[in-house]
C-alpha cells in the first residue's frame, strides 16, 4: 500500500506574490519583459493578445518575480477566483509576476508536476470556495493558498504520477488546439475545393 503524508502547500511548495508594478507604467509595444497579470490568468492557460503589457526597466530588484517553467500560476481575485489557475510553458518566457497573482514552485523533495495535479483539481477549487472573501470582488491570501492540504506519496512516485498526468494533460491540449482550429481548417478547406472546381 502506497503510504501517503498530510502536508500544507506551503511546507512543500514556495508561494511567490507578484511585484506591485505601476501599471501607468506599462508598456503596450511588446519592448522589454511581458508581465502575468491577474487577467492573463485563464482557466487552465495563459492567455496575452490585447490584454498583453510589457516593462521595460529590468534592474535588479525584480530577480525574484522571473518565472520559471512549470511554475504554476493562481489568480487572486476575481469572478473565477479558484478556477484561474495556469502552468507556465517554455514558449511563455520570459515572463514577470504582477501583484495579485501567486507563483507556486516545488520546495527540493517534491514535484512540480504532482503539485500542479492538485492545484487543478476539483479540490482545490471547493477549498477556494469555502476560504475566500469579499462578496463583489472574491479574493485570496497567499496565506490561505499556503494553507491549502495536499496528501504526497515519495518523491519518486510524485514523479511517476506528474509524468503521467502531464503526458495526458498535453494531449487534451493538444485535443483542444485541434478543435479551436478545425472550423478554420473547414473552411480553408471547403475554400480550396471550390476553386478547384471552378476552375
Amino acid at each position: 500500500m502506497m503510504e501517503m503524508k498530510k502536508y500544507k502547500l506551503g511546507d512543500i511548495a514556495s508561494i511567490i506574490v507578484g511585484y506591485p508594478f505601476e501599471s501607468e507604467r506599462f508598456k503596450t509595444n511588446g519592448k522589454g519583459v511581458r508581465l502575468v497579470r491577474g487577467m492573463n490568468v485563464s482557466e487552465r492557460f495563459l492567455r496575452f493578445g490585447e490584454e498583453a503589457r510589457w516593462w521595460d526597466d529590468l534592474s535588479d530588484k525584480l530577480r525574484p518575480y522571473y518565472l520559471q517553467e512549470d511554475d504554476i500560476l493562481i489568480g487572486m481575485d476575481g469572478s473565477k477566483v479558484g478556477k484561474n489557475f495556469a502552468i507556465v510553458k517554455k514558449d511563455d518566457l520570459p515572463l514577470l509576476l504582477v501583484q495579485r497573482v501567486a507563483c507556486v514552485r516545488a520546495k527540493k523533495g517534491f514535484d512540480q508536476h504532482f503539485i500542479w495535479q492538485y492545484v487543478s483539481s476539483p479540490r482545490f477549487m471547493e477549498y477556494v470556495n469555502t476560504i475566500k472573501t469579499g462578496s463583489s470582488i472574491p479574493h485570496i491570501s497567499s496565506g490561505q493558498i499556503a494553507s491549502f492540504p495536499i496528501f504526497a506519496p515519495s518523491y519518486d512516485v510524485q514523479k511517476k504520477i506528474g509524468a503521467l498526468f502531464s503526458f495526458l494533460d498535453s494531449k487534451i491540449s493538444l485535443n483542444q488546439a485541434i478543435n479551436r482550429n478545425l472550423p478554420r481548417l473547414v473552411r480553408s478547406s471547403a475554400a480550396a475545393t471550390i476553386r478547384r472546381a471552378d476552375e
